[in-house]
């Protein structure tokens, strides 16, 4: 138990004494073994109000105000003191169920048992008989003890024993003389008491009962007979204990029920009392302080013999052992060297003579005097106590009692001082601790320094720095899943931040779509573009989840099933987004195939119906099928200059940057493309295209980039040329075919230069624009776009106003105007064909075919002339000569195409292109 008791944290002897005292009431209640009530115990006292929780379960006796008391101190954080004082309301409530728990002739047979083994300690080497009779007593203490009989039958007998060994007592005392007499006697008290217990345990109650009341006569007699041999030895008795004349036997007296009682006489002059029956009451409290003195010395040394085996026992063990072993040794060590000291001065304090007090009472009755004229406690005056016995130490000779004590009483100081810096170190590390926020990285070095501290103190291999190590891997837990909670809330918002940013696209998407920017295929693309980077974004989200440390397998089962949703999830929209897509190009096939049909439909139509030749039907066929393709591409046309309009209109409304940015992303390539053949140039002609490109304005460079996205929709070559040639027969022949060729030829090389020109202009302007600060990097697209198409305006561009009955080569380049159209070759020969024919069938003496008339288009109502057949017109200018002429238009603006009109020989150019618009019934307004 005592072993258990040492392993409590910060135990002092006296709780130690506590505990042991309450040990037996425990047992007798709970019915537990010993050393593990005892283990038990010492674990639950580390938590004072908990220990008394248990105590008042078992055994309903702890006061209220104790309860009270400790949870004050407790709150006060001085544990050391709650402690203590559960320790002390343990032994109390103990040792009162215990004395409940027995009958009163057992307490009664247990006070004698421990009486009668003192007794038998005194007299252990006294000679001969002075051990038989220590045998003895030692014997009959075990029956006591084992005894069961009732204290009517025995008590007188018991009592009587006792007198007679508190006389052997005193004969011991005054010197081992009269020894041999007054053992005799004693041992005739220990035969007659025998015999009363044997008659006792045998049953016959009556008879031991006789034997009881006869035993004080024998005894009488016996002492009687030996009384002059004892007188003898009387001077010596009274030597020890002054006022002591006779030895005393309570069972010799003769009992006086009724006696009249007088005034207590007084003393005489020499201190003496001169009634007899007085002297024999001074003499048994003498005779009972000093057997209780000496009992207790005895008990004292007792117990200081066995505790100095315990300690050179452990001393021993220390000094092979390691670890925490040896740490545990250490500190019974220390508790065994705390309990000597304790009887150190007890028996100090018995042995003082005369009433007067040690040099070490002195002491600490001064230190009494200070601490009451200190209005600090006690536990903050503990480095004045310090230095007062250390002043006291400096005086005192090494080596003696009281040096020793007063050393036992610095180091016990030194001692509390430490452990009240470490406890008040880890009451302050606990309230960081506890301030700091949970599962922070601060919380784990607050507990590290606690366990360092802990260590410090109590060792490595304590039982609390094994504790403050789970702590702070619990803590190192809590650290972990904080830092995994931030790392997956920083997942979610960069994940909300990101489909945020989805959203303002496909939100933006839709307002382009209502305006007519983009069509339902782009959209349906783009739209399809953002839900696979939406879904890619969460899928990277759970990922990344995976990924942290402190997850726990539920709740990565629930991560992946969400991944696995997700995942279903995606590819049931990208399906119907599949869906959608073929959806629409089927619409647009549709509507274009229903054009087709139209156009067959027509042709058809006008064979059965209007009774039209499979020729006319033919023409007309083709015209239909040119109007539903060149529907197609105007379509396009038109989609693309409304899309550049509206969003360069809003870019300049709302300052959106990006919307100007997709608008010019067709132009962009094509500088992109054309930059590519760069070192086919030379710098100096890089230069002069530069120049000549900074000077453009930025309506000439929009209209230039339209002609070149028309060149692209229509499947044509950007930057190639081509000359404007007239009617193959209406030509004077100054220039021969090869002659033609060659012109072409060279014009082509020509245009093959210029591109690259415009590329070189187009990316100095734009790395010069991008060295603005700030804004340089947005405006550097548009400045090159411009500029590209600025340069490429001083191309010969042929223009198809009027008609182009046949171009002369491949890669020529031209503007196309409002209600022109383009056939392809095989539609072309064939249109050709059907032109002659009609040609040749309106020349004088051709046949006559029935012929419908052209159809004639309605006059604007502004409009004072009637339509006129175009082939009236062609009709009158047969027999004149035709001009020739090339078209060099060196800027597509309004005026400079005004200038162009107005030129000598142009109008009567205008007259021979529409000359090839005879054949096909259309109609020219008479006017101006």
């Amino acid at each position: 138990m005592t072993t258990e008791f040492a392993r409590i944290r910060s135990v002092t002897p006296q709780m130690m004494a506590d505990m042991a005292r309450g040990m037996e009431g425990w047992v007798m209640i709970t019915g537990e073994e010993a050393p593990a009530a005892a283990r038990k115990l010492a674990q639950a006292i580390s938590d004072p109000e908990k220990f008394l929780q248990l105590l008042e379960k078992e055994t309903h006796g702890v006061s209220a105000a104790t309860m009270e008391m400790v949870a004050r101190l407790v709150d006060a954080n001085d544990v050391m003191q709650a402690k203590a004082v559960a320790a002390r309301e343990f032994g109390e409530v103990m040792e009162r169920a215990a004395a409940k728990m027995k009958t009163p002739f057992q307490q009664a047979a247990l006070d004698a048992a421990n009486a009668l083994q003192d007794l038998a300690h005194a007299f252990a080497g006294s000679g001969e008989k002075g051990e038989g009779l220590a045998a003895s007593m030692r014997t009959l203490a075990e029956v006591i003890r084992g005894l069961e009989l009732p204290i009517a039958v025995v008590g007188k007998a018991l009592r009587d024993l006792m007198d007679m060994i508190t006389m052997v007592v005193q004969a011991a005392m005054a010197g081992f003389a009269a020894m041999k007499t007054v053992a005799v006697v004693a041992a005739e008290a220990v035969v007659e008491f025998t015999r009363v217990i044997y008659q006792a345990v045998k049953g016959d109650l009556s008879e031991a009962q006789k034997a009881a009341l006869d035993m004080p006569r024998k005894l009488a007699e016996e002492w009687g007979v030996r009384s002059a041999e004892v007188k003898r030895h009387l001077d010596e008795i009274r030597a020890a204990m002054r006022d002591i004349s006779e030895p005393y036997l309570p069972g010799h007296q003769t009992e006086k029920p009724n006696a009249p009682g007088g005034e207590k006489p007084a003393p005489t002059a020499t201190g003496t009392v001169a009634n007899e029956s007085d002297r024999e009451k001074l003499a048994l409290e003498a005779l009972n302080r000093n057997l209780t003195i000496r009992r207790e010395l005895r008990q004292i040394d007792g117990d200081r013999k066995i505790l100095t085996e315990q300690l050179t026992a452990l001393e021993g063990r220390m000094a092979g052992a390691a670890g925490e072993t040896k740490a545990g040794l250490s500190a019974q060590v220390s508790d065994i060297k705390s309990a000597l000291q304790e009887l150190d001065e007890r028996q100090e304090k018995l042995t003082k003579k005369d009433g007067g007090e040690t040099k070490m009472e002195g002491f600490r009755r001064e230190l009494a005097e200070l601490q009451a004229a200190d209005k600090r406690s006690l536990d903050e005056r503990k480095a004045d106590d310090l230095k007062f016995w250390q002043a006291k130490q400096a005086n005192l000779e090494r080596g003696g009692k009281d040096y020793a004590q007063v050393t036992i009483e610095i180091r016990r100081l030194e001692k509390a001082i430490a452990a009240d810096a470490h406890n008040e170190r880890l009451a302050d590390l606990e309230r960081q601790r506890a301030a700091a926020h949970k599962g922070s990285e601060e919380r784990i070095i607050l507990a590290r320094r606690e366990a360092e501290e802990v260590k410090r103190y109590a060792g490595e291999h304590s039982k609390a720095y094994q504790d403050s190590l789970k702590r702070i891997e619990e803590m190192v837990k809590e650290h972990q899943k904080e830092l995994d909670r931030i790392e997956a809330d920083g997942l979610e918002a960069r994940s909300s931040a990101k489909k945020a940013d989805l959203e303002t696209d496909a939100e933006n998407l839709r307002f382009l779509r209502g305006l007519g920017v983009v069509d339902e295929h782009e959209q349906l693309a783009r739209l399809r573009q953002i839900k696979e980077q939406e879904y890619q974004i969460e899928r990277d989200a759970l990922d990344q989840k995976l990924k942290l440390k402190s997850l726990e397998a539920a709740e990565k089962d629930r991560i992946n099933k969400q991944i696995q949703q997700l995942d279903q999830g995606h590819r049931a929209q990208d399906l119907s987004a599949t869906h959608q897509q073929t959806l629409a190009v089927l619409h647009d096939w549709q509507t274009t195939s229903s054009g087709i049909g139209s156009a067959f439909g027509g042709a058809i139509k006008g064979m059965i119906v209007q009774g039209q030749t499979f020729q006319q039907a033919e023409r007309n066929l083709a015209l239909g099928l040119g109007n539903v393709f060149a529907d197609l591409a105007l379509r396009k046309i038109g989609t693309w200059i409304w899309s550049e309009g509206v969003m360069r209109a809003w870019s300049k409304i709302t300052g959106q940057q990006e919307v100007v940015d997709a608008a010019a992303k067709e132009t962009a390539k094509t500088a992109a493309t054309t930059a590519g053949q760069a070192a086919r140039t030379s710098a100096t002609v890089a230069g002069t295209a530069a120049r000549n490109a900074a000077g453009a304005t930025e309506q000439a460079g929009f209209f230039a980039r339209i002609g070149e996205q028309i060149a692209q929709w229509l499947g044509l070559e950007t930057a190639k040329t081509a000359e404007t040639v007239a009617q193959a027969g209406a030509r004077e022949g100054v220039e021969s075919e090869a002659g033609i060729i060659a012109i072409a030829a060279a014009k082509a090389q020509a245009l093959g230069e210029i591109p690259s020109y415009a590329a070189i202009g187009a990316a100095a302007a734009m790395a010069s624009v991008a060295a603005i600060p700030f804004v340089g990097w947005a405006m550097a697209p548009e400045v090159g776009a411009e500029h590209f198409a600025m340069a490429m305006a001083f191309l010969p561009m042929a223009s198809a106003e009027g008609g182009w009955e046949h171009v002369p080569a491949d890669g020529m380049i031209t503007e196309l105007h409002k209600d022109e159209k383009v056939l392809s070759a095989p539609f072309s020969r064939r249109l050709d064909q059907l032109m002659n024919n009609v040609e040749v069938m309106q020349q004088p003496g051709a046949m006559a075919l029935p012929m419908p008339g052209p159809p004639v288009l309605p006059m604007p109502s502004s409009a004072g002339t009637r339509p006129v057949p175009l082939a009236a017109r062609m009709a009158d200018a047969l027999g004149g000569s035709g001009r020739d002429g090339d078209i060099h238009i060196h800027a597509v603006d309004a005026a400079s195409i005004n200038n162009l009109m107005r030129r000598p020989g142009v109008a009567r150019n205008t007259v021979d292109v529409m000359r090839a618009q005879a054949g096909q019934g259309n109609y020219v307004k008479r006017g101006k």
